[in-house]
């Protein structure tokens, strides 16, 4: 017996802004953000898939592998 498979979505967006040009320095800020399993799914865990177990085809709580949504945010001056 198998159970649904699982899928992960992970996105990030970063954005460079120009603070100061002159011709010895280049100061630029750069804002950045990344999610881990976006769209926050759940996937369960499936019993044993022996016959004669009385948790045959039961679903036995969340997949802990798969975290839930994850937000990290980062800025960085550059220069």
């Amino acid at each position: 017996m198998t159970g649904p498979g699982w899928w992960d979505v992970d996105l990030g967006i970063r954005r460079t802004f120009d603070v100061r040009e002159t011709a010895t320095l280049h100061l630029t800020f750069q804002i950045e953000a990344d999610v881990d399993n976006s769209t926050n799914s759940t996937f369960f865990n499936l019993s044993t898939a022996a016959w004669g177990n009385s948790a045959y085809g039961k679903v036995s709580g969340q997949n802990q592998s798969v975290q839930p949504r994850d937000w990290q945010f980062a800025g960085r001056f550059r220069f």
